[in-house]
């Protein structure tokens, strides 16, 4: 739903422009498919291609259309998320309960300073920025992150019985990028953590008790070729 439009005729150097600002609101869905359906789907490189969101959101809205060819429309979005979910089934990961301020421009793309939600049923916190590489253009987001996890839901996730050997809740910080369609192999998910608080029930050097660090790292890369 769009409220408080207003629409206006200006000029910025040898430009006309069309202004239109407003309040917007809705589902958590319309912000992908904004993203990915819309001219914006330009400045993003498709990146969002493959995620899905539910919740809803409310923001407002300051586009800026050039009357003139060979001049990209300016597009400011300063929202706010209210629990909403994102989820990439390639992935198979969801982060829920979102909430927070987000920012998009169509130069500089998504940022948010903090975030909260949940990863795997833990609280999470975020931030969001947003790059641009590569030839072909578009912007990569890179959200920062960092949840405790649980080593028996890390085995869901990988598919690796590790409980059996493995027990309690490590601090994990990630790093997940989303890239742009025409940079392949580019999107990843970066995983890290000391392993504090989790045992491993193997013969040294191998194991550790719950007290000991010891640095781990996984890496995800994913894209279409």
């Amino acid at each position: 739903a769009v409220n408080n439009l207003q629409v206006e005729l200006s000029r910025d150097g040898n430009a006309d422009w069309i202004g239109i600002r407003g309040d917007i609101a809705g589902p958590g869905k319309d912000l992908i498919q904004l993203l990915n359906e819309t001219p914006l789907q330009d400045a993003t490189g498709a990146a969002f291609a493959d995620w899905r969101a539910t919740g809803s959101y409310n923001a407002e809205l300051d586009l800026k259309v050039p009357l003139v060819a060979g001049v990209k429309p300016e597009l400011v979005v300063k929202g706010r998320l209210s629990r909403v979910a994102i989820a990439n089934r390639k992935l198979d990961i969801a982060m829920t309960d979102i909430s927070g301020d987000l920012r998009f421009t169509s130069w500089r793309g998504l940022a948010a300073r903090r975030l909260k939600g949940r990863l795997w049923g833990e609280p999470l916190l975020a931030s969001v920025r947003s790059s641009r590489v590569g030839s072909a253009g578009g912007q990569t987001t890179i959200v920062e992150m960092s949840a405790p996890v649980a080593v028996d839901r890390l085995d869901r996730w990988l598919d690796v019985p590790a409980s059996a050997l493995a027990s309690g809740r490590a601090q994990v910080r990630g790093t997940l990028t989303i890239a742009p369609e025409a940079e392949p192999g580019a999107s990843r998910l970066v995983l890290r953590t000391d392993l504090e608080d989790v045992e491993l029930a193997l013969p040294a050097p191998f194991g550790k008790s719950a007290d000991q660090r010891r640095a781990r790292g996984l890496r995800l890369a994913w894209g279409r070729r």
